[in-house]
């Protein structure tokens, strides 16, 4: 009976006809498969969650491979009509392209800025996106005989739908072209990514269903006869060896998955006080690359506001870099003004010193002037005119909240 090695995953990966039939005729093959998509879930994830209480993240691979697999496999193959594969075997091949996620655990956070690691981990999800949709054309053309290119317009329209169900579920601006939530230069990015996508496959969907229609992409065609089964040990303990890499790595970088938990669970739940102590007694460096604290409006976490977390930072003195991460989330709200930067910070104040003080409002206007080397330019611009006015003698009250002075006849 055969053995089959990393070479020949490799060779299946690269669509070799007589790899990928010995793979579907092994009865390994599934639990193999199954190894390999909970180690890509782990590649994932192992630096971006606190496994312990958020595990499920890692698993969430596994739950749309299922549902994506077994899509490919209702509608390519028409199971009710007889003869088709078992969903068993189709689905353990469908898994045999997961090692290609393990491309996902480069840390780019670690090594560049926070847009340009977004840019990288997205480079490589369009790489592996791309050989994995041709690489299950290749599967199911050879499996049940029909042409690459007939089979490929089945696959697109496949692929198209679920970006299109998953990119509705993923944040994305609301109606941001007409003035709406004005989030930081990444959150703009991920949302604008999200929206394009959403975009263009409800463009592409019915084109690419009536080609795969008209094409008979769909179409049952003749299975290859299964040759004799090959056995999996060898790659199924290479699977065992990449799991546990993956978990000794995840050692080394769960503690600021801790803090980061920790924090944002405080935050969320309201107990603003206790996250921003937590975060005072540590340094940057004890949490994650680049890590951005809610709330993140544009990605639609409202919460805690941040007019609340900038009350509490008015109260006790913190570090610079726990006030960095939340003053320039003032900005980050609605608007219909063409002036963002001026009209939010305006009515920040202005609310400021109506319900507190206007000493209030002038301190967290302070506060940001020493911070506006990282807020962005039309930001900066605001502050810096604003407390010009404010120096000059310009209230922060509304106008019909403003004392009149009194003349000395008077």
């Amino acid at each position: 009976m055969r053995s089959l090695g990393p070479r020949d995953l490799g060779r299946a990966l690269l669509g070799h006809e007589e790899t990928l039939r010995a793979f579907a005729a092994s009865p390994g093959t599934f639990r193999l498969g199954l190894l390999f998509v909970l180690s890509a879930g782990l590649a994932r994830e192992y630096d971006g969650v606190y496994l312990l209480p958020e595990f499920w993240h890692a698993l969430l691979p596994l739950a749309a491979s299922l549902v994506t697999g077994a899509l490919f496999w209702a509608l390519f193959f028409w199971p009710w009509r007889g003869g088709a594969p078992s969903w068993r075997s189709f689905q353990g091949v469908f898994w045999l392209s997961a090692p290609l996620a393990w491309l996902y655990a480069i840390p780019y956070e670690r090594f560049l800025a926070p847009l340009d690691a977004f840019y990288a981990n997205l480079a490589t999800l369009a790489f592996v996106s791309l050989w994995r949709v041709l690489w299950i054309t290749r599967v199911l053309a050879v499996w049940r005989r029909l042409s690459f290119g007939r089979t490929l317009l089945g696959v697109l329209f496949l692929a198209d739908l679920v970006v299109l169900v998953v990119g509705y579920g993923s944040p994305r601006p609301l109606i941001e072209f007409m003035g709406g939530v004005r989030g930081s230069e990444l959150e703009r990015a991920i949302g604008q990514v999200n929206t394009g996508f959403v975009c263009w496959s409800v463009l592409a969907l019915p084109i690419l269903g009536l080609l795969a229609l008209f094409r008979g992409a769909f179409e049952p065609k003749e299975r290859p006869v299964a040759r004799d089964p090959a056995t999996v040990g060898a790659l199924t303990r290479s699977a065992y060896v990449a799991m546990t890499t993956l978990a000794v790595a995840a050692l080394f970088v769960q503690r600021e998955q801790v803090n980061r938990w920790r924090v944002e669970r405080e935050l969320v739940n309201g107990r603003i006080p206790a996250a921003l102590e937590y975060m005072s007694a540590r340094m940057p460096a004890d949490f994650p690359p680049a890590w951005d604290p809610p709330p993140h409006r544009h990605l639609r976490e409202d919460q805690p506001s941040a007019s609340a977390v900038a009350s509490h930072l008015l109260e006790k003195e913190h570090p610079s870099w726990v006030r960095e991460r939340f003053l320039p989330k003032l900005f980050h709200r609605w608007s219909d003004d063409g002036w963002f930067a001026w009209a939010t910070l305006r009515s920040e104040l202005e609310w400021r010193a109506t319900e507190r003080s206007e000493a209030e409002a002038r301190r967290l206007l302070e506060m940001l002037f020493e911070h506006r080397r990282i807020l962005e330019s039309d930001q900066k611009e605001a502050v810096e005119k604003l407390r010009e006015q404010v120096l000059g003698g310009v209230s922060l009250l509304p106008a019909s909240e403003e004392v009149p002075s009194l003349s000395a006849g008077e």
